[in-house]
């Protein structure tokens, strides 16, 4: 298996090793996205080129891609049928990651923000998993934290049968994804909703956690009549609520509204010239932390951009380490 920065994601779809995550690499694959190049993502900052071989690797094994709902369920809902765990579980009896790309919910970025984290995961003497959920729709909330929370009662419940550890597992996000792991924190959409264990700590990297922030940058579009930048914001938006969203609809899913004093500690990094989830989101976390009294660790670097995976040659380079220790440690 041989591929350069200029390979497509064409072509690494059509490689023997990789056939089982063809469709796995980005989801809701389009043309744009196939015919990009590895060079478009920042093969060196992202960590990419050695998490290729080693997926390929992770692919020959049986139990590597775990679905997460029945035939039954699947056939009433064809959605489902995508739901799935990617199984990087390789430490025996040790603790568990779940990890959950980003992409807008339009899509999961797994080349860039989950094969790489799932092989230096495994590298730290960690168990990890990817989560694939449901993206790429309006109205699309509260599904990925329904497919979420059926991953980790799926991974509580089979902690023999996998050989992995869940008593202080940890979730990891970027952008969407921690979004996601955010709502999964708090008691009103996530863990306490669902009944399921809280979280020993959530990894977050550049994580678009209020998005109440995101709606009231839409709104001053709107009211300058600068609508193509007004439409281009506007897709998060009515994937969390409708086409036609409304504030209480984003209100429901951003973290400024839903935090309450049991989040869990959390670990953030994001750099100051991301160009898509602006800084001050981060800082709008860290000041709701401060407020509620939550243990945290946050690193804000200046240089690194968006979708910087493990951020390699960047000045988050080395994040995912000082989480981990991070996570060991509360």
């Amino acid at each position: 298996m041989l591929f350069t920065e200029q390979t497509t994601i064409r072509e690494l779809m059509e490689m023997p090793e990789l056939q089982k995550v063809k469709s796995l690499l980005f989801t809701n694959m389009d043309e744009e996205k196939a015919s990009s190049t590895l060079a478009d993502y920042g093969t060196d900052k992202t960590g990419m080129y050695h998490s290729l071989y080693y997926t390929a690797a992770m692919c020959l094994r049986e139990d590597f891609i775990i679905p997460l709902y029945s035939p039954e369920e699947c056939k009433d809902n064809p959605a489902l049928a995508d739901v799935c765990l990617l199984n990087f579980a390789v430490h025996p009896g040790k603790e568990t990651v779940i990890i959950c790309p980003g992409g807008g919910y339009n899509r999961e970025w797994v080349l860039v923000e989950g094969y790489p984290l799932a092989d230096d995961l495994n590298r730290l003497n960690t168990n990890a998993f990817i989560l694939i959920y449901r993206t790429g729709k309006f109205h699309l909330f509260p599904e990925p934290l329904d497919d979420l929370a059926r991953a980790i009662a799926y991974l509580d419940e089979h902690q023999e049968e996998l050989q992995i550890s869940m008593s202080h597992y940890a979730l990891t996000g970027a952008s969407a994804g921690g979004h996601l792991i955010a709502q999964w924190g708090t008691k009103v959409n996530g863990y306490a909703h669902y009944n399921l264990p809280r979280p020993g700590a959530l990894l977050m990297s550049y994580p678009a956690a209020n998005l109440t922030g995101v709606y009231r940058q839409w709104e001053s579009c709107i009211a300058k009549g600068e609508y193509e930048l007004a439409d281009s914001i506007a897709p998060i938006l009515q994937r969390i609520g409708h086409e036609t969203f409304t504030r209480d609809e984003i209100e429901k899913y951003s973290l400024d509204c839903t935090m309450d004093e049991d989040f869990p500690p959390t670990y953030l990094v994001h750099c100051e010239d991301d160009p898509t989830v602006p800084i001050s989101n981060t800082h709008q976390t860290i000041n709701l932390f401060d407020q509620h009294h939550i243990t945290y660790r946050a690193r804000i670097a200046p240089r690194g951009g968006h979708s910087f995976g493990l951020g390699i040659h960047t000045d988050a380079k080395g994040w995912l380490h000082d989480a981990v220790r991070f996570w060991r440690q509360v």
